[in-house]
């Protein structure tokens, strides 16, 4: 989300927590094989983060990712789908959180200055590069970059 942030602030804090809870909805509606309608929510920049994030994790938005993990799991069984999407739901959670925490000590935007302030350093400035690994079980499978998705 740094990332698309310096690209654009006006994908701030508060647009970064509507974009986990959009994710957190499609997690969801993957899960009980619901289709969430949450257009009316959709503005260009919580939509952009969304989509951000889904791409670090998602297999129904990074075709990559659904590519990698189809030779690993049965992404249509619901077994293998819960247990796939446990961890990204409490990291995005996590996340969530976090954001919550931050716009109460800073303001609207408070997690990402606080995220400049400690890893910005991490990230490159210009980089649009999509990094993520796939993990299942105690095992991760495959780490892949993904150049530039926009």
């Amino acid at each position: 989300m740094l990332k698309l942030y310096r690209q654009d602030n006006k994908r701030n804090s508060r647009r970064a927590l509507e974009a986990i809870d959009i994710c957190l909805i499609r997690i969801h509606g993957y899960l009980t094989e619901r289709e969430y309608d949450y257009k009316f929510f959709l503005d260009t920049e919580n939509q952009e983060l969304a989509r951000g994030l889904g791409m670090s994790f998602d297999p129904f938005v990074n075709e990559d990712i659904y590519v990698v993990l189809s030779r690993q799991i049965d992404i249509s069984s619901a077994g293998d789908k819960k247990k796939y999407f446990d961890i990204p739901f409490k990291c995005l959670y996590r996340i969530l959180e976090s954001i919550e925490f931050w716009i109460k000590q800073r303001g609207s935007n408070g997690y990402f200055d606080f995220i400049e302030e400690t890893e910005g350093f991490n990230v490159e400035y210009g980089d649009t590069k999509m990094n993520f690994i796939i993990q299942i079980g105690s095992e991760i499978k495959r780490s892949m970059d993904i150049d530039d998705y926009q």
